[in-house]
């Protein structure tokens, strides 16, 4: 007889393989580890909500029906296998659709005290959902050999397979479960709100078996009144945890110690610690792919900077009022015709986590982003951020343009500009206070692009210091911020003036090799 393959179900907010299906960099992972699993004989299916869109901006190739618990009644959600963007054979993509699960966009940042109220009960239905589905006979994911749930938002999942008695039958799947982002935990009152886990599962506070559980593992006593994080809740309930790299799976297990400049076990660590003696702490690198060609052409200079006024243009025509991307594109009319000796560039989420080494200042009371410009002024440079992010961190960077004149932001997520970006710059930015993985430095080393990172988490696991890039670090937020200045300045000395040490630190980025091949072979050996 043949032997039977292995079935993974993947359940988590995103999926870029769908189109919308994308808001971070989790969609990445969502949409690539899956094809690196099939391509080593699984099968695998993805679960994420539909969010009222993507059943239809997708073709569907099947529907049925899912009936589930939540808020003390029965729900009912319709299940929708549909087709990728670009589908793989041995994958499979479903999605979820109850009017109480959509959102557009993906996430919602509700306002005020009540953080993660309206994303909480979504996921939490969502995780309900999802649970029931899979002990459905003949539903797509039954008979699932492994259940994969990644960050805070399929956390309750683990606490129905944990105490709810109508999933019961969940506790024969083998769960893995992966911290994407630990600083974001969905953490929500345990009781005494709406969005709460007494709301969502009134039954359980009801049940003299379950309730012991829930006041005393399952209950966040950092809070007061006590609350429930399903990040948490993943963390102590899964069989196995991972990370998306192994030094991050270390850091992790220390405290967070935030004048010192390091982002830890953010308030998880003693957890996490227990975790790892348990044996039950992987950190699996994520990885991108390498195809044989290019996608995008390395453009010089004068080309890309008419590619990108091309798009911040075409930005403009679809927001006529905004002031910023008329900023951008003044700045960029107004290179046509500029000598440029080096491009730096930077690709990211506008976050205190990506931006804070840039505003924040150094002993001498200068700020990151003034060292960065100062050293590329000096070589004779401009430095190209594409960005898209919360105001707070995307207002400073208009107010830059206004300073510095070899300096443009492109407030955006495009990912053909980006492409463009990794292809065509020299020297890419990317000094994030902590990185679990990381994938845009991966991205610019593939393309031939040497990065300036900290040397924290994924970072330190993928760029070595003068071999394929360069690192820097510090005992605190303003020698880090002094140390970012300083490694952009000696890159760009190695760049004007040591051609060779260049060209081989140049080649070794871009024969660097981080695959999904061997991050699924670690989840296939080491994980499931």
């Amino acid at each position: 007889m043949a032997k039977t393959k292995k079935h993974i179900v993947m359940i988590a907010a995103e999926n870029g393989a769908l189109v919308g299906g994308k808001a971070g960099g989790v969609a990445d992972v969502i949409r690539d580890l899956p094809r690196a699993l099939a391509a080593k004989g699984c099968k695998v299916t993805v679960v994420t909500p539909s969010y009222g869109f993507l059943h239809t901006s997708n073709p569907v190739l099947a529907e049925s029906e899912v009936e589930f618990p939540f808020c003390d009644r029965p729900e009912a959600a319709q299940v929708f296998t549909v087709r990728a963007e670009t589908p793989t054979k041995g994958v499979e993509h479903v999605v979820i659709e109850n009017v109480w699960i959509r959102g557009n966009p993906i996430y919602t940042h509700d306002e005020g005290y009540r953080p993660f109220a309206s994303d909480a009960s979504k996921y939490a239905m969502f995780c309900s959902a999802v649970g029931r589905l899979a002990l459905e006979p003949g539903s797509p994911i039954a008979g699932a050999d492994v259940i994969h749930l990644h960050d805070w938002h399929t956390g309750t999942f683990l606490v129905l397979r944990d105490i709810h008695p109508a999933f019961e039958g969940l506790k024969a799947i083998r769960t893995v479960y992966t911290i994407h982002n630990l600083g974001i935990q969905g953490t929500r009152p345990l009781e005494g709100d709406e969005s709460s886990l007494a709301a969502w599962f009134p039954e359980l506070f009801l049940d003299p078996a379950t309730s012991p559980r829930i006041y005393g593992a399952l209950m966040d006593a950092r809070y007061r009144p006590t609350c429930y994080t399903p990040m948490m809740a993943g963390i102590l309930l899964a069989d196995v945890v991972t990370t998306v790299s192994p030094s991050y799976a270390e850091e992790i297990l220390r405290p967070s110690d935030y004048g010192a400049g390091f982002w830890g076990g953010e308030g998880l660590d003693a957890l996490l610690r227990s975790a790892a003696e348990q044996g039950r702490l992987h950190g699996v690198l994520n990885g991108i792919e390498y195809p044989e060609e290019r996608k995008a052409p390395r453009l010089a200079f004068a080309k890309l900077r008419d590619a990108l006024e091309k798009s911040a243009s075409a930005w403009l025509e679809t927001q006529p009022d905004h002031h910023g991307h008329r900023q951008t594109l003044a700045r960029l009319e107004s290179w046509k015709g500029k000598k440029v000796k080096v491009v730096a560039t930077a690709v990211s989420r506008m976050a205190d986590q990506k931006v804070r080494l840039y505003l924040d200042r150094g002993p001498d009371g200068i700020s990151g982003f003034d060292r960065v410009m100062e050293r590329v002024n000096e070589a004779g440079g401009v430095f190209v951020f594409l960005g898209e992010g919360a105001i707070d961190f995307v207002r400073p960077f208009y107010w830059a343009m206004e300073h510095h004149e070899n300096f443009v932001f492109l407030e955006r997520h495009d990912a053909d500009v980006a492409d463009l970006l990794y292809a065509s710059g020299h020297l890419f930015l990317m000094p994030s206070l902590y990185e679990p993985c990381g994938i845009a430095q991966m991205l610019a080393m593939r393309d031939g692009q040497p990065p300036v990172v900290h040397a924290t988490g994924g970072l330190r696991d993928t760029v070595i210091d003068n071999v394929n890039g360069f690192a820097f670090d510090g005992a605190n937020i303003a020698e880090k911020v002094e140390a970012f200045g300083d490694a952009v300045g000696r890159a760009l000395a190695v760049f004007a003036k040591k051609k060779k040490a260049w060209g081989e630190i140049r080649t070794a980025a871009t024969e660097a090799r981080h695959g999904w091949d061997d991050a699924a072979k670690s989840y296939l050996q080491d994980v499931y």
